[in-house]
């Protein structure tokens, strides 16, 4: 929560939109080892979340863009 309140309030929806999805992909990995027993590594989740990131970029969500490249 200490992070979420050093994001301008005008971004904050975005940022609590990007927490959701890292979290949500996380979720889904774990039941991937658990239920179908396959397990991926952690830079190929990141590489994940970025890619599904990307996507909600250009459809409709780019503030998402301000924490994926904050430098363009």
């Amino acid at each position: 929560l200490k992070c979420r309140k050093r994001v301008a309030k005008a971004i904050r929806k975005s940022f609590d939109t990007l927490v959701m999805l890292i979290i949500w992909k996380i979720w889904l990995q774990r039941n991937e080892r658990v239920f179908k027993v396959k397990a991926t590594t952690a830079s190929s989740v990141i590489k994940n979340v970025l890619e599904e990131a990307h996507c909600w970029i250009t459809a409709c969500m780019a503030d998402l863009a301000v924490f994926l490249f904050p430098h363009g």
